[in-house]
């Protein structure tokens, strides 16, 4: 039910969202703009989005505690099954399909391949907030938007502190203890043995030794994403400065985690005509700009990531099942 009550309110919020965005456009503005689109340079962002897949995949075989039993092919594979998830199925399920692919060839629990997801997932969160604060001094922004962005800034730095929180907690930790010696049996243990699980994954990979590779392969990445980002510009022939692609990584950053329709239809469109708005970008031209980086993500990512997912004989509705099973700690049938 919760999980039926977050796809709904994501649904209504992308398609108001989206309402917002369409009522002001200009179909002649649209012609116009696709008149001018660059279609070598949308190849280029195509191939730069699974060059960018890549490298998080490499980044996020650092996260595993022995990740010479994990192959860069495997993580790549299951990290495209997980965008084709996240383009496919309500609630982001696609970051828990990916986990489990990843876990199922290396003979891991989907738990403790989640709680590396997890862990991935916040660094991500913590690249926007140093991206916000670099961009802050060069971003065009209102005295609101500028103190909106500090305080996103603020709140990128709190979930930093609760990762470190549950590395110092560990899987051992006396709240997740106390939780697994008291919950009764049932539902409740097999919530117990999962939060333990996460928390296994969130703690397996020695930080200390691995973080110079860690913070190296965050920044390529996110460069990789910048240069996608100014590579599309480039393909509607904006004009816009560094500054923009910053501000395009950190809007999109912050739109892609509120609750929205699968494959952020809406979200994406909007955050991104947010983000060009401050460079003087008109709708109906930003609205274009989003549709087509969207859908130069969407479509072959989708359609690679389908046919991986064919590969490891599995389907959508075996995929939509997985937060259950990862309750029941049982495998996908």
């Amino acid at each position: 039910m919760r999980s039926l009550t977050r796809t709904a309110l994501g649904t209504l919020l992308s398609a108001g969202l989206l309402f917002l965005i369409v009522r002001q456009v200009n179909l002649d503005l649209i012609r116009e703009a696709l008149g001018h689109v660059r279609w070598t340079l949308i190849a280029a962002v195509v191939i730069l989005y699974f060059v960018g897949a890549y490298l998080r995949a490499v980044r996020w075989r650092l996260l595993f505690r022995e990740p010479e039993g994990l192959s860069l092919a495997h993580l790549f594979a299951a990290t495209l099954v997980g965008y084709m998830g996240n383009n496919l199925l309500p609630a982001r399920l696609g970051e828990v399909a990916r986990a489990y692919v990843a876990g199922r060839r290396g003979g891991l629990s989907l738990g403790y391949a989640l709680g590396t997801v997890v862990v991935e997932r916040v660094l991500d969160v913590m690249t926007v907030v140093v991206l916000a604060g670099l961009a802050l001094p060069f971003v065009p922004l209102s005295d609101g938007m500028r103190r909106t962005w500090v305080l996103g800034v603020l709140l990128g730095a709190a979930a930093f502190g609760g990762l470190l929180w549950i590395r110092r907690q560990g899987p051992e930790g006396p709240l997740l203890g106390l939780l697994a010696r008291w919950a009764p049996s049932g539902v409740w243990a097999r919530v117990a043995d999962l939060a333990r699980a996460l928390a296994e994954g969130a703690t397996g990979c020695d930080f200390s030794l691995r973080a110079p590779a860690l913070v190296g392969w965050t920044v390529l990445l996110w460069a990789t994403y910048g240069f996608t980002v100014q590579v599309a510009f480039w393909s509607l022939d904006f004009a816009l400065p560094w500054s923009a692609a910053l501000a395009l990584l950190v809007y999109m950053g912050v739109g892609l985690s509120l609750p929205s329709a699968p494959g952020f239809v809406g979200t994406f469109q909007f955050f991104t005509v947010a983000a060009l708005a401050l460079y003087g970008v008109e709708v109906s031209q930003a609205l274009t700009f989003s549709v087509i980086l969207h859908a130069s993500y969407f479509v072959p990512v989708t359609l690679v990531g389908w046919g991986i997912l064919a590969a490891e004989h599995l389907t959508l509705k075996q995929l939509s099942t997985l937060p259950e099973v990862a309750k029941r700690g049982e495998g996908v049938g």
